[in-house]
């Protein structure tokens, strides 16, 4: 059986919940190996609406650690996942 991981929304989460997800997000994103998982955690975040004014700080985290080592974000069988991360960040700013 395969797993899913999915973090509680806005709707069933505190801020505090969310702040700590983000933490965890932010601390395994910087292994290559677990960059998918992570990424993709943290694009649910972004989709439920969890980033707000009060977690924008710790979301920008885990971009900083997305980006912390430049041959993760070079590695080709990466690069998919550091796209759609990074360039649906982009959609949602606009």
């Amino acid at each position: 059986p395969q797993k899913r991981l999915r973090f509680k929304t806005t709707v069933d989460a505190s801020e505090t919940q969310i702040i700590e997800a983000m933490q965890k997000i932010a601390a395994h994103i910087r292994n290559p190996s677990k960059f998918g998982k992570a990424s993709k955690l943290a694009l649910q975040l972004v989709q439920a609406g969890s980033v707000k004014p009060g977690t924008a700080d710790q979301f920008f985290s885990i971009l900083e650690a997305a980006m912390s080592t430049t041959t993760a974000c070079t590695d080709p069988s990466l690069r998919a996942d550091y796209s759609l991360l990074f360039s649906s960040i982009q959609d949602i700013a606009k």
